[in-house]
């Protein structure tokens, strides 16, 4: 049975060495029986020699015995020397479906047994989408009672998917993978701290590990959602980077903001198609909810007015905050219709990668039919004047840019238009 070995100072000085499956519990129990306070108290995650290593202990302070358990010592040369005993000597490897998982601080498991954890990540630090989420872990992981904290791959990768990672497993191997490589990132950076190292099992020290939140500036993602993404998603450290990022664009005062896709592109570095399947897959797993404006802004361009966002737990909030954004912006109702302004707007749409015409050929060969209709009506009906001085409606779509399949397709079935069909 795995047992913690723990270090009691009490007030007058003394301190006990012993062995205990639950701390809180033998500290009452001292407490009741003893003639003196416990006032501080140290203790390792548990392992399965524990008396090995109480033996030990008291066998190296011997001399500064009292009774049984109880030394006249000092307690931090205590703690350090337990901390070191424990390292060399500490057996912690379990078994799982016949597995073996080399765990040394299976310990730790517990901390992951409540999926409402909060993890923290702080803004002001530059990392990729491996370092991002390998830190979220490890934040989520560390109290600042620890002096070090124990880790390793395997327990990472159950804290990100919720059980046991296979690396016989492409999909979960790439994972591991990813850990190692973020672990190894990290330390080059000097965001971390590695003390010691075997293999897959690391001792780190607190550096990195807390977050000021009353000097930094930081998201808040909560355990369960980081599980959600890396259970359902096919590249789970991009998606939740990306998420990470939505959130973080929202602050404490509001549940909703408004971003621009533009934007995302120019900060964020990602393109649009990218972005634009990161943030259906996000939706899809209700892990956000958007408010899609119909209005559009009266300012000649006539493009929409920025989505609304915010965590789908807070659609209610959301929606409320977007009807208010919207009344902020000076708008003009605008109606899906036929014409070569709805036309020219959609042909932009596609050329920035909309979702609506990746998933669905149909719509972009619909789309490819109303821009021939639309370059052929300016022969009829020429197009004059600019809006804003700076966005053309006058000139002909650029075809080339639908796909050869479509153009083919569209040549070898080309009839004539006969009358013309005036288009407003």
């Amino acid at each position: 049975m795995e047992k913690h070995i723990y270090i009691f100072k009490t007030e007058n000085g003394s301190c006990k060495i012993g062995v205990s499956k639950n701390i809180e519990q033998r500290k009452k129990t001292i407490s009741c029986l003893g003639n003196s306070k416990i006032i501080d108290i140290f203790y390792t995650p548990k392992c399965s020699n524990a008396y090995k290593i109480e033996g030990k202990m008291h066998k190296y302070f011997e001399q500064y015995r009292v009774t049984g358990e109880w030394f006249n010592i000092d307690f931090d040369m205590a703690c350090t020397k337990l901390k070191e005993m424990f390292k060399q000597y500490a057996i912690t490897i379990t078994s799982r479906d016949n597995i073996k998982l080399y765990d040394y601080y299976s310990g730790i498991k517990s901390n992951f047994k409540n999926t409402t954890m909060k993890l923290f990540l702080s803004k002001e630090i530059l990392t990729t989408d491996k370092e991002t989420a390998v830190l979220a872990v490890l934040n989520g992981m560390y109290s600042n009672k620890q002096e070090q904290l124990f880790v390793s791959v395997t327990f990472i990768g159950y804290a990100m998917c919720g059980r046991f990672l296979k690396s016989e497993k492409r999909q979960e191997r790439t994972i591991l993978e990813g850990i190692r490589e973020a672990l190894r990132g990290l330390a080059e950076k000097n965001i971390i701290e590695i003390l010691d190292q075997d293999k897959d099992n690391y001792v780190l020290s607190s550096k990195g590990l807390e977050i000021d939140t009353s000097k930094e500036n930081f998201t808040v993602v909560e355990l369960w959602e980081l599980q959600k993404i890396f259970q359902n998603t096919n590249k789970p450290f991009g998606v939740f980077e990306f998420f990470s990022m939505l959130i973080g664009t929202i602050n404490n005062k509001t549940k909703e903001w408004h971003m621009s896709q533009d934007e995302m592109v120019e900060y964020w570095k990602y393109g649009k198609e990218t972005i634009n399947t990161y943030l259906h897959k996000l939706e899809e797993l209700e892990l956000i909810y958007v408010y899609r404006h119909k209005r559009r802004r009266a300012d000649g361009t006539y493009y929409k007015l920025n989505n609304s966002y915010g965590r789908y737990e807070d659609r209610k909030q959301v929606i409320s905050a977007a009807l208010e954004y919207s009344e902020t912006v000076e708008t003009s109702e605008f109606i899906e219709k036929v014409d070569r302004r709805s036309i020219k707007l959609r042909y932009n749409s596609y050329c920035n990668g909309s979702q609506k015409y990746m998933e669905n050929p149909e719509e972009t060969v619909s789309l490819y039919q109303e821009c021939i209709k639309y370059n052929k009506s300016l022969k009829i009906k020429p197009i004059d004047g600019t809006y804003d001085g700076q966005y053309k409606q006058g000139g002909e779509l650029d075809l080339s840019v639908f796909p050869e399949n479509i153009i083919k397709l569209d040549l070898e079935n080309e009839d004539n238009w006969g009358e013309p069909d005036h288009i407003a």
